[in-house]
This record gives structure tokens, C-alpha cells and sequence, in this order.
């Protein structure tokens, strides 16, 4: 079985793991789930990933920092951080075309939920991370990290540790991340209310309002692509990015540089 395949199995399961958590679940475990959905997400995806990775507007300087944040970009089941960066890279070269990994030119469905049947071009579009031995660590076991995880849990928590603990926020950050590649990317016009440009960019990136404070400031992906090295996606004063906020706090505590 691919890697592919067993992403896209993955995902089906995380997907369905949201049934048994609405009948057994209480708020307890859904706040646990959204806490952890913050830290796979905004911390995992759009920190790591996204602003110290793919565009290097955030450069770490602890060691201890870079793994526990490749570790929760490993454990959110969309593949390896590698494969991410690469797929990545490669949509912002090719944005809503029909070479970008989550081109909306095959329909909408196509762009949320199958982009993750693209084989990213590691070699030309993640051969930096390739070199970095912590990054191809994570790469090689990937699999056996995430069964790892989930057994600690199942073995701590039982059953509902895994779905709280892992595929309920992993369900989370895959519509988070999908919300951001699909949807700001609609080749349609919106209200403004629900999605607007703040710049004129040769694709179609629109800010999603409401799905940028869910998000932690992702959504905010027109300003993304207008400046693509910046690592705040904030333009306006209400465009509330977190996870911006959490680089400087990283900042302050000496443990991150950020580009400007």
C-alpha cells in the first residue's frame, strides 16, 4: 500500500472517529481535543511547517523547541513533514494551476480532500530538508510514530485517549489546513464578510474571516501570498494572528529569530 493510500485510509478513519466521540464524548474531552488541535495545528502545521520551513520567516534556535514541534507535525497524519513542505513549496510555485498540489481547477472536492493523492517533488522542492537529520528521522519512521503515539494513549487512556488524543484533532487540523488550501482558493467571488483580498496576487487567495481566528491566523491567506516571506499573516489591526503572536513570544524567550 502507498503512502498515499494509507494517508487517504487515515484520514477516512480520523474522519469517522468524530461519531463515537459526539455519543461517548463529553466537553471535557472536546476542549482536550481543540487544546491539542492547537498545538497539532498551530504549532505543528502553521508554525513549524508553514513559517519555519517552507518560507524560513522563522528560524529556531533550540533544539529541544525543533523537535517537540516535528513530532506534532508528524502525529497529525497528513504525512511527513517533508512531504508537507515539499507539497507546499510546490503550490505556491504553481498556485491555481494545474500543476499545484490543491488546484482548484479540478473542483473543490478535488482541492480539499484528494490533494493529499499528490507525490510531492521532495528532491526539488524539499532537498534542504533531506540534509537536516532530526527532519529525516521523522520522515523514515513516520508510521511507526504515530502507532507509537496512539498505543501510549490507548495504553493511558483507553480507547478515548486515541480519539481524543489524536485522530479527533488530527480530524480537526486536516479541515483546518483543507479550509485554507480550498477555500480561500475558490475560484469564486464572495461577500466580503466571508472572504475578501487585501491584495492583488496573481491567483485567486482570499482572507476567510471566520476561518482565520479558527485557524490561529492561517486563513488569512491573501496576505499570505501578497507577502509570502512574512512571517505575521496579519494586515489589518482586527486580522488576529496567533500564532504570529506565539513566534514573539518565542522571541522574547531567546529561543526563535524572526526575518523582517
Amino acid at each position: 500500500m502507498t503512502d498515499q493510500i494509507k494517508i487517504l485510509t487515515m484520514v477516512i478513519v480520523a474522519q469517522l472517529s468524530f461519531i463515537p466521540m459526539i455519543i461517548y464524548g463529553n466537553i471535557q474531552m472536546w476542549i482536550t481535543s481543540f487544546f491539542i488541535y492547537f498545538i497539532m495545528f498551530g504549532l505543528g502545521v502553521s508554525l513549524y511547517n508553514h513559517r519555519v520551513l517552507s518560507h524560513r520567516s522563522v528560524i529556531l534556535k533550540n533544539r529541544l523547541l525543533k523537535l517537540f514541534l516535528l513530532f506534532w507535525s508528524t502525529v497529525m497524519l497528513q504525512g511527513s513533514t517533508i512531504a508537507w513542505v515539499s507539497m507546499h513549496r510546490e503550490h505556491h510555485k504553481h498556485s491555481d494551476t494545474k500543476k499545484d498540489p490543491h488546484t482548484p481547477v479540478e473542483g473543490f472536492w478535488q482541492s480539499y480532500w484528494l490533494s493529499m493523492m499528490h507525490t510531492p517533488n521532495i528532491k526539488r522542492f524539499g532537498i534542504d530538508l533531506l540534509r537536516d537529520k532530526d527532519i529525516t528521522w521523522f520522515h523514515k519512521y513516520f508510521w511507526r510514530i504515530n502507532i507509537a503515539y496512539s498505543a501510549i494513549l490507548f495504553l493511558t487512556f483507553g480507547w478515548m485517549g486515541i480519539l481524543v488524543g489524536h485522530l479527533v484533532p488530527a480530524a480537526f487540523t486536516w479541515h483546518g489546513v483543507s479550509i485554507v488550501n480550498a477555500v480561500s482558493h475558490a475560484p469564486i467571488n464572495l461577500p466580503s464578510i466571508l472572504g475578501y483580498r487585501n491584495y492583488e496576487t496573481n491567483e485567486n487567495s482570499k482572507n476567510i474571516p471566520l476561518a482565520g481566528y479558527l485557524t490561529f491566523g492561517e486563513a488569512w491567506h491573501n496576505n499570505h501570498h501578497g507577502k509570502p516571506a512574512s512571517y505575521t499573516f496579519k494586515s489589518k489591526w482586527w486580522e488576529f494572528d496567533i500564532i504570529a503572536s506565539v513566534a514573539d513570544i518565542l522571541r522574547w524567550m531567546k529561543l526563535v529569530e524572526i526575518k523582517k
